[in-house]
């Protein structure tokens, strides 16, 4: 394999035609540009060459998340109750996981470093760790029950560290969408599946974009989930004849 850091435009274009092809998520094969653009800045400052060959490479369009048909509470309990069987060594640990994704809205990078230095009730601190937080801010977000029930079940006496240790669940997601029948999901479709529930639950905006991190007050949820606004709107109105 010719060293990338000689690599002409050319042999650029064909690593990232090559590598789209092996990895057919967008998602990823983005990610390794990124990756490659970072080591070409590397070389491009120690004086090694004077230009990027990947400059004139795009960025794959990703897919619009599908959050029409996310499954229904049942559905995601059904879902969880199928990971917490199996006679796997962490499926007790990879179905706390999703279902604390499920009730938080976390980002899975910012369950990954969270500690139990950062629960208090009756708040969650969440700092991202080390990388910080996707908008660089710490915030928090109020323990509700079903996250209140996991910490309980997790905690031990002189509790330190990570709340969980192993660093996804998204194989025991997987296999536990085919066993139910349920649509595939990712690990970032658990943050919609909160968002959306909540909102249909008559959480305002304002307060939910607080507690995801947005930085724009709501804006971006009203944009994206519209479709549930409009349907919690309807059932709002058929509360004002009861």
């Amino acid at each position: 394999h010719k060293n990338p850091a000689t690599w002409t435009p050319e042999d650029a274009r064909k690593w990232w035609s090559a590598h789209c092809k092996a990895n057919p998520s967008p998602l990823h094969a983005n990610n390794a540009l990124a990756a490659m653009r970072r080591m070409m800045k590397l070389v491009i400052e120690r004086g090694i060459r004077r230009d990027d060959p990947t400059k004139g490479i795009k960025r794959l369009k990703i897919p619009k998340t599908r959050i029409d048909d996310l499954p229904s509470p049942e559905q995601m309990e059904a879902l969880v109750q199928s990971i917490r069987s199996q006679k796997c060594r962490h499926s007790k640990e990879s179905s706390q996981m999703v279902e604390f994704l499920m009730w938080s809205g976390l980002r899975i990078s910012e369950l990954q470093t969270l500690r139990w230095e950062d629960v208090a009730e009756p708040w969650l601190t969440i700092t991202g760790g080390k990388k910080g937080t996707k908008n660089a801010e710490i915030r928090q977000i109020p323990i509700n029950s079903r996250l209140r029930a996991i910490l309980k079940a997790r905690h031990w006496d002189k509790a330190h560290g990570p709340v969980f240790h192993i660093l996804t669940p998204r194989i025991a997601l997987d296999a536990a969408s085919k066993r139910t029948g349920t649509r595939h999901l990712r690990i970032h479709d658990l943050r919609h599946w909160f968002t959306s529930h909540c909102i249909e639950k008559g959480i305002d905006v304002v307060t939910l974009a607080a507690w995801l991190g947005h930085k724009d007050g709501g804006k971006t949820l009203l944009a994206t989930y519209a479709h549930h606004q409009k349907l919690h709107s309807l059932a709002s109105a058929e509360k004002l004849g009861a």
